[in-house]
């Protein structure tokens, strides 16, 4: 079987988009996912969005691989992300530092059975959860408000905190930035040594 593509995904306040797909192969969405939708997708193999997720939007994607998410996840967005391998977020490198990160109030819990990444920042009264078998990384500041709570069973690293909370349990190694004013700040990794 093929992968299951799709345009983009939009709706609007006054006429909000529903959409729920499950496919046997890769689920793909070229664009975004965009303005006032309702989207579930559950794929047997890999979840793409090539785009965004923006603008009010609550996405559920389940996946029996990978869900990768190319750009950022911004503007009162509640998204869960659950694979069976990795999740990515922000990983269009060819994208600014600001069309990467998870940003304006968003909820965003990501559980994985491999690995998580997210290469840019978690910003601006976030509230982020992210569990893995594997190890996690943030790769740039939490900052303005959020609230970050990670669960590794490898090893976590992450930027500098500022004005944040963030609790970290890993079963190796911690590595986290410098730490700046008004954090709230636990990190508890069983390694022992």
């Amino acid at each position: 079987m093929s992968a299951l593509t799709i345009t983009k995904i939009n709706g609007e306040k006054s006429d909000p988009r529903i959409v729920s797909k499950s496919h046997p192969d890769d689920i793909i969405v070229e664009g975004d996912i965009d303005q006032h939708c309702k989207v579930t997708l559950i794929s047997q193999k890999r979840i793409v969005i090539q785009g965004k997720i923006d603008n009010n939007c609550d996405v559920t994607l389940i996946s029996g691989g990978d869900i990768e998410v190319y750009g950022r996840i911004e503007n009162n967005c509640n998204v869960t992300l659950l694979a069976a391998t990795n999740v990515t977020i922000g990983m269009a490198m060819n994208l600014g530092e600001n069309e990467r990160k998870i940003t304006n109030n968003c909820t965003v819990r990501a559980e994985a059975g491999g690995v998580i990444l997210h290469s840019s920042e978690i910003h601006n009264q976030c509230n982020v959860t992210l569990q893995a078998r594997g190890s996690v990384t943030v790769q740039g500041k939490v900052k303005d408000g959020c609230k970050l709570v990670i669960e590794s069973g490898d090893t976590v690293s992450a930027g500098d905190i500022g004005r944040s909370f963030i609790e970290v349990r890993a079963a190796k190694d911690i590595l986290v930035g410098a730490v700046h004013d008004h954090c709230d700040v636990t990190l508890d990794s069983s390694r022992g040594n």
